[in-house]
């Protein structure tokens, strides 16, 4: 097929595996250029539900003190829930269930150095769980791949009446 001025594409004239290629190249950009659902991370401030929702996040639930925003990283394939304090709008915990890891670095945004510190320095680990307490981040994850959960909150940015360990990934 030919155009004047115009590059034309015939994929007719193609052999499967060129076929196979051209098709395979062409999915690999779509999803690389696919846009990931954005998330405020670990200490980082949602305003309101008008901001949440603009980053495909919906209220899940609201309580005394916090609010809880549900998103979800399809990459990952994983659900994510955000604890918000009512009165800074800082994000103070997160969880996540899926069946493989979230994007961390996102999740945990400002925090994440001191998850890769705590790594280092061997943390709490069993065959399929981690464990990380330190005074700026404690961190509970655990399952095998299909099947993964965590949770993890910022100790400082918790609110005076929330017990972080009993509300954060109890729904």
């Amino acid at each position: 097929m030919k155009s004047e001025g115009n590059v034309a594409f015939d994929l007719n004239r193609l052999s499967t595996m060129k076929k196979t290629t051209v098709v395979g190249s062409l999915l690999a950009v779509l999803i690389v250029a696919m846009p990931m659902v954005a998330h405020a991370g670990l200490g980082d401030t949602i305003s309101g539900p008008e901001q949440a929702q603009a980053q495909g996040q919906t209220l899940y639930r609201s309580q005394r003190g916090f609010a809880v925003y549900e998103g979800t990283q399809p990459l990952y394939e994983v659900t994510v829930h955000q604890y918000v304090a009512n009165a800074s709008g800082k994000v103070f915990a997160v969880d996540w269930s899926g069946p493989r890891m979230p994007d961390l670095k996102s999740l945990l945004g400002g925090y994440f150095d001191a998850y890769q510190a705590a790594r280092s320095n061997g943390p709490k680990r069993g065959l399929h769980s981690l464990a990380i307490e330190t005074p700026d981040l404690v961190m509970y994850a655990n399952g095998p791949n299909g099947n993964v959960q965590g949770r993890a909150w910022a100790p400082a940015l918790v609110p005076a009446n929330i017990d972080a360990e009993t509300v954060v990934g109890g729904r």
